[in-house]
């Protein structure tokens, strides 16, 4: 089985896509490239990292910034970029909230993959601000935070703690 994460700028941002086979090999795709295998040369404990990316240097450095969730800075052919690492199910998750938000009157948060609704921490009337924790989802047994990507106000909550849920149902309506 292959562990698959998301390097991503951004919510809606181009991604690349890192995959580590069971066998312990890396390879790295770009959005409309074919994957490529990826060699780390060097790693040190400060963060830095070089690899080698198809016949491509890659240069990167892991850091954080006022106590918050560390980034990666690459540098490829002069370009850098911070990227966030995340597991390929989390980042599907925030790409279908944002992707929601695109109707600003009507906001309907779907479960982007299968799992168990560990919390729910809003009721039905509450305002809410973009990036406040609605509920908690639990999947492949990490407990994923869905936030909201925009103020409004909790139409409905169609979920409950300890609920299974399907990838596409719809788990809180929010209105703006």
């Amino acid at each position: 089985m292959n562990d698959i994460y998301v390097l991503r700028s951004g919510v809606g941002d181009a991604s690349l896509r890192l995959t580590l086979t069971a066998g312990g090999l890396l390879s790295l795709e770009a959005a409309g490239s074919p994957a490529q295998p990826l060699r780390i040369l060097r790693r040190d404990p400060n963060g830095l990292l070089v690899a080698l990316w198809g016949e491509r240097i890659v240069t990167g450095l892991v850091r954080t910034e006022g106590g918050a969730e560390p980034f990666l800075e690459l540098t490829t052919g002069g370009e850098t970029r911070r990227v966030r690492l995340l597991p390929a199910a989390l980042d599907a998750m925030e790409q279908a909230v944002a992707q929601g938000n695109a109707d600003h009157q009507r906001l309907e948060v779907h479960s982007p993959i299968p799992g168990s609704i560990k919390a729910v921490r809003v009721k039905v009337g509450e305002k809410v601000t973009r990036g406040q924790t609605l509920l908690v989802l639990e999947a492949m047994k990490m407990e994923n935070e869905i936030t909201a990507s925009c103020d409004g106000t909790v139409e409905a909550i169609r979920v409950q703690p300890g609920q299974t849920v399907t990838a596409g149902e719809l788990l809180i309506k929010l209105s703006a």
